[in-house]
């Protein structure tokens, strides 16, 4: 469109000038919006340049003069500075003749576009790094904050190519032996650097540890609730992947990190069991982010828990749904869910007593899951718990599991909140005898009964 509206401008303009016998001035195009330039090999570059660092392939330029007086293509004078030279496989024209005029456009043939806009930009140009290892660190960090297998970077001039290879190797490794998302993320970083006279060019490949995420598409985390909230999405979201968060919050104790991941493993309420042990790392940077690591492992893998996922997912969904047509209040919800789990469980005792001689096999661990509420019917506190938050969590209710003591015995239980203020259920002991009045009981009572939370899961209580 602008290329024919240039054209037609100037048809308009220059047309009835020559019927007239009369020139076209500067100044009545440039009241058109038309500039013409003096063809230089120095302004065609930057015009170029300009284009395509625009991420264009088209220039369209009216110079004065005639098309006998200019050379602008053959002699590729043009083709100066990084960007032409590197990115510009060539340029063809084309050229219209008007009176005192010459109208051309170009068409821009690219290589490696995908690198080019991948490069940092620093205002309106490419941003130039210098020959540091602070510098040296950011392109790196910025390669796998993206993700990206390979990217090129811009530094400043060096003396020899020699000299910048050893300056790179050593700041390349110096930067995977401290820096921690590399320690995390990279197998191995390899580098060519090619030299353009004003500036150089380094080339950066990483080859990336399998199963690894970038940065810039890791869950991130400020405090130990989001960190929990972050833990429990991915791993109830898909458990056969390792969770890696990004932490930016206050220091945490090795303690307080297993506190944090106890809890989460223990609200992924709709896993259909309950986890073997919970596997962690964490990557430290020394201003104190880190990248943390957690993978939890079930007694149940492969084709059996994505079939007994499923059907959970189904069976909570039924429930929900039967839930949310008949309830609208949050106090309404909170009660219909208890009502729904007790109906739906009864408590085993078998497994109640091979938790406490910790003998536990697979399908008891199932059974200490919302399935074996849910779907088995038979389950014991841990169990009515997971369930009463899965569907808390599908009515979207805020809720927690919470594991501790009651009366100076294990227990697990759970905590919500309505406008504000927290309230508490517990299924289990409602079913074995308790009735009602264990539906949404308040702090008092909760203190008065001898609850007491674990280490770690009276974090929900601050929340």
């Amino acid at each position: 469109m602008k290329k024919n509206r240039v054209k037609i401008l100037l048809l308009a303009i220059i047309v009835p000038a020559l019927l007239t016998g009369c020139g076209v001035s500067p100044e009545q195009l440039a009241a058109k919006g038309i500039y013409p330039e003096e063809y230089r090999a120095d302004s065609l570059a930057a015009n170029i340049e300009n284009a395509v660092l625009n991420g264009e392939n088209k220039l369209e330029i009216l110079y004065f003069g005639r098309i006998s007086g200019l050379d602008p293509l053959d002699n590729e004078d043009w083709r100066r500075g990084y960007v032409c030279r590197r990115f510009v496989d060539g340029v063809s024209a084309e050229y219209e003749q008007y009176k005192g005029y010459l109208s051309a456009d170009y068409d821009i043939v690219l290589k490696d576009a995908d690198l080019l806009a991948a490069m940092p930009r620093d205002g309106g140009g490419l941003k130039k790094y210098r020959r540091t290892e602070d510098d040296a660190e950011l392109c790196v960090m910025d390669m796998l904050q993206r993700g990206g297998k390979k990217a090129l970077y811009l530094f400043e001039s060096a003396a020899s190519i020699e000299e910048f290879d050893k300056f790179i190797y050593d700041a390349i490794v110096g930067i995977q032996q401290k820096n921690y998302a590399c320690e995390y993320l990279t197998d191995r970083i390899s580098w060519v650097m090619t030299d353009y006279g004003d500036v150089t060019e380094l080339e950066l490949t990483v080859d990336y540890t399998e199963g690894t995420v970038p940065l810039g598409k890791m869950a991130e985390a400020v405090d130990k609730r989001s960190l929990y909230e972050a833990m429990v999405e991915a791993w109830s979201t898909d458990i056969g992947k390792e969770a890696a968060v990004l932490y930016t919050g206050a220091g945490m104790t090795e303690g307080e990190l297993l506190d944090v991941l106890s809890m989460a493993s223990t609200n992924c309420a709709a896993l259909p069991c309950e986890a073997d042990k919970i596997w962690y790392k964490q990557y430290t940077e020394e201003d104190g982010r880190r990248i943390i690591v957690g993978r939890l492992e079930l007694p149940v893998r492969g084709s059996e828990l994505a079939e007994l996922r499923q059907e959970l997912k189904a069976d909570i969904a039924r429930r929900g749904d039967g839930i949310m047509a008949k309830h609208k209040e949050t106090e309404k919800l909170y009660r219909a869910a208890y009502r729904e789990v007790i109906s739906a469980a009864s408590y085993d005792n078998g497994i109640s007593d091979a938790t406490k001689a910790e003998n536990l096999t697979k399908e008891m661990r199932i059974g200490r899951s919302a399935y074996g509420a849910l779907i088995e019917g038979k389950t014991v506190c841990s169990g009515y718990a997971m369930a009463y938050k899965a569907l808390c969590d599908y009515l979207d209710l805020e809720c927690y599991v919470i594991v501790g003591e009651q009366g100076g015995e294990g227990h697990a239980w759970n905590m919500v909140k309505i406008d504000g203020e927290k309230y508490y259920v517990d299924c289990s002991f409602a079913d074995t005898g308790g009735g009602s009045k264990y539906c949404l009981f308040d702090g008092k009572t909760y203190k008065r009964e001898g609850y007491k939370a674990e280490s770690g899961f009276d974090m929900a209580e601050q929340w």
